[in-house]
């Protein structure tokens, strides 16, 4: 099969589209019922669909028929001496897209479409079957369909951002639309008690352009501005301090040199003679040299509102970072620049990630600008040998180097971008490369998990080749078996304490790139077998699992080392805690809302013997692994249980110290938000999808035997009893019913699933917009001050 894109050309002539005739009397044209290949071929076709005993013999993939396109276009346009049927679908594609846009333009919401490479129709199920995964099932000419699969974001202000494949918001409009829809009804009024919470609490994602409405004018400089907000010197030394000597909660202190950093303040802040009431001294003003390098002063005060401000970072402190960071001369190349750009990189993955990583999109193209142009991808031994007063210890200028690799692949997963540090600037055969590391420390586990991933983003960016994501995502599976231990001590709360807690930041990366290869592989290639469904459902439990237990080791943990962080007067998350948020950036929201798709998808969908039950049977529920055994079962049922019970832990637990805590922090408001607003959408879904079933099975039982009229009356009346309850892990799912197809004699299989999917939409719908009208999310945005139990349903 051709995979080149002069095999894709061939196909494509525009020369053979035959104009109409200039008079207007275009010959009728004969009605065309044979196949595109079995008329090239002059062969007798069957004419049968999808495609046709002809094509199957011959292993193609695809049958072609012209009634297929309803275009005024003469058969020679469609069967020349080169066919035209992929230019046709080219042109149904663009005009279904021109539809979408057409039918999307409220002012007041964003447009949103996915977009697929515009050689790859999306295959369909009857494409899809009978090839393996292994090799390409792919049209002629066509290579990679994953490369241009994106979302577009665009705001009714003009502001767009498009996100890439591997990128929560590609993953989700995929997957599936209708829960989408759905999510973003009950998310709107969400959104509405967020702002208000925003606003009450001055958080806001857009603390830098809100900079430009407040009055900057002051009789003194910026410089002098900053230092009334500073600690006292005194201070400033006891936390870098710490800074050093704590590495488990401080993992950004490898790119700093120590004594280089204690040099730096004492050179450069100046501490005033009046001595403050505690008796220290407070700073008047920070120094620069001779070339105005104040990227020295802004790596301390960096690391100031790493442990000091925390989210909190005064203005004239945040108009200090960002003048630092958008000054155009090329004097400003110092290592301190970079070093300064991983450190906001660092304080905005954990105060403010956002979700989606697009606070971090201009970081990482300006910390690659900086790092280049320094010359760390060079060997950083050989030539800056000798430097190390001015640019401090080579082993933080590698470290410097490496956390540049690590910004850029964390930016490239969440964005879904191509890597910005290419082959070129690491090439991973030279020995000093920083990536050739075989210790069996934290750093070098990330550094060969991050050799290895970097390889498996360029190939699913490449249009030369198709990547097969099945296969790197047995990659990344055997990496976390053999490099990261029994990942059942990752799942299992009780065992958490056995693995290194850092290490769960590469478990999460993992994960996370399997769960994005998972979900093009579900959408795109359309491969939902019960192996596909299996492993889907288990990487998602798994992954709420490590989040679950990461976040509660790093609450007790703090619980024991900093007491001090749990007084009510502490309006911090404390400091293990914090990391925790960075070791999980971005998992958590691209699991969840792809776990709630599938299950809404499969809910609304009437098959497998019809009754919804036949899946919610207990199977397999052992986490210990990454996949499913051949011939074990993750039912529906079984996954939603325990995704219910691995969430209740955190997000309905009764630990009143636990919820105060994380209520500290504005990420876990958004994610109680998400979590809450999306079990709500499944709760009302599994709601009717079970009413339908129990109404049609009751029907069924009246026919059969009338007697069974009062059981049946009862029944109902315990449907209604039960009809505003919320799901959670303390309400088992109902049994599975008995239920024969056959007890219907008169009506057909069809027929029965008809009946079942218009009874369903019907009861849905109008049971949808009353929840609408009546749910209310002003207790999620709360303070929360002494608990009670948040129904994991509530509305």
């Amino acid at each position: 099969m051709k995979r080149t894109s002069d095999g894709l050309s061939e196909t494509l002539q525009v020369d053979d589209i035959t104009p109409p005739s200039e008079s207007g009397n275009k010959k009728r044209n004969k009605l065309i019922k044979s196949c595109g290949f079995c008329r090239r071929r002059k062969l007798r076709c069957d004419q049968q669909k999808p495609i046709c005993s002809t094509c199957i013999s011959r292993n193609l993939m695809d049958c072609q028929y012209a009634e297929e396109f309803n275009k005024d276009i003469e058969k020679k346009a469609i069967y020349g001496t080169f066919t035209n049927v992929e230019l046709l679908k080219k042109i149904d594609d663009l005009e279904n897209k021109i539809h979408t846009l057409e039918n999307d333009k409220s002012p007041d919401s964003p447009t949103k479409f996915m977009h697929s490479s515009s050689s790859f129709p999306l295959l369909n199920a009857a494409t899809c079957r009978g090839f393996s995964e292994s090799s390409s099932p792919l049209l002629d000419g066509v290579i990679n369909p994953y490369a241009d699969c994106c979302y577009l974001q665009y705001k009714h202000a003009g502001r767009s951002i498009v996100y890439g494949p591997t990128s929560m918001r590609t993953q989700i409009s995929i997957t599936n639309g209708g829960f989408i829809q759905k999510y973003k009804q009950l998310w709107a009024k969400v959104k509405v008690e967020r702002n208000i919470w925003k606003k009450t609490n001055q958080k806001t994602m857009c603390r830098e352009l809100n900079l430009l409405n407040e009055s900057s004018w002051e009789p003194v400089s910026l410089i002098k501005q900053i230092c009334k907000f500073l600690p006292s010197y005194e201070k400033i030394l006891s936390i870098l301090d710490r800074v050093f000597d704590d590495e488990l909660i401080n993992e950004f202190n490898i790119i700093l040199d120590k004594a280089k950093i204690t040099r730096d303040f004492m050179d450069y802040f100046m501490p005033g003679k009046d001595l403050l009431p505690n008796g220290e001294r407070p700073i008047v003003y920070i120094l620069s040299n001779s070339k105005n390098n104040y990227y020295k002063a802004a790596v301390i005060i960096m690391i100031l509102c790493l442990r000091y401000f925390y989210e909190n970072i005064p203005a004239p402190v945040e108009r200090f970072l960002i003048f630092l960071n958008g000054t155009s001369t090329e004097k400003v190349f110092y290592i301190e620049r970079a070093q300064m750009l991983i450190l906001v990189f660092y304080h905005r993955e954990l105060y403010s990630f956002g979700g989606d990583g697009s606070p971090m999109l201009n970081i990482n193209e300006s910390l690659f600008a900086t790092v280049t142009t320094l010359g760390l991808h060079l060997d950083i031994r050989k030539n800056f040998k000798g430097r190390e007063k001015s640019m401090g210890s080579m082993e933080s200028l590698e470290n410097t180097w490496f956390m540049a690799i690590l910004i850029d692949y964390t930016v490239s997963s969440h964005i879904g971008k191509p890597l910005m540090i290419s082959k070129f600037y690491l090439d991973e055969t030279q020995e000093y490369c920083v990536l050739n590391d075989q210790s069996k420390t934290y750093e070098g586990k990330l550094k060969r998990y991050l050799k290895m991933a970097r390889s498996i983003l360029f190939a699913l960016y490449d249009r030369e080749k198709f990547p097969d994501l099945k296969l790197f995502s047995k990659q990344l599976t055997s990496f976390v078996e053999e490099e990261l231990g029994p990942l059942g001590h990752y799942t299992d709360g009780n065992l958490t304490a056995e693995v290194p807690l850092k290490e769960t930041r590469i478990l999460c990366m993992a994960l996370g790139l399997i769960l994005s290869f998972y979900a093009l592989v579900h959408s795109v290639l359309k491969v939902r077998n019960i192996e596909s469904k299996n492993n889907t459902f288990q990487l998602v439990l798994i992954n709420f699992s490590v989040i679950v237990n990461t976040t509660i080791r790093c609450f007790l943990i703090d619980k024991e080392r900093y007491p001090e962080c749990f007084e009510p007067s502490y309006r911090h998350l404390p400091p293990t805690m914090t990391m925790s948020m960075g070791l999980r950036a971005g998992l958590f929201s691209k699991t969840l809302v792809f776990f709630c798709s599938l299950v809404f998808f499969k809910l609304t969908l009437f098959e497998n013997g019809i009754c919804l039950f036949n899946d919610m049977e207990c199977g397999w529920s052992d986490l210990s692994s990454i996949t499913v055994p051949s011939g074990k079962d993750l039912s529906l049922g079984t996954a939603m249980k325990l995704y219910t019970t691995i969430s209740d832990r955190l997000f309905n637990t009764r630990d009143k110290v636990l919820l105060r805590t994380m209520h500290n922090s504005p990420q876990f408001i958004i994610e109680l938000a998400i979590e809450r607003t999306s079990r709500t959408v499944l709760g009302n879904v599994l709601e009717f999808r079970k009413m339908t079933e129990e109404t049609w099975l009751t029907k069924i039982t009246q026919e059969l035997d009338p007697q069974n009229q009062q059981q049946s009356t009862e029944l109902r009346t315990e449907q209604e009893q039960q009809r505003h309850e919320p799901i959670n892990s303390e309400t088992s799912l109902p049994p599975a019913p008995s239920m024969d197809p056959a007890a219907a004699p008169t009506m057909s299989q069809s027929e029965i699933t008809q009946m079942l999917t218009d009874e369903f939409w019907t009861n849905y719908n109008l049971g949808w917009e009353e929840l609408v009208n009546q749910s209310e999310f002003s207790s999620l945005f709360n303070d929360y001050e002494g608990g009670g139990n948040l129904e994991p349903g509530g509305s």
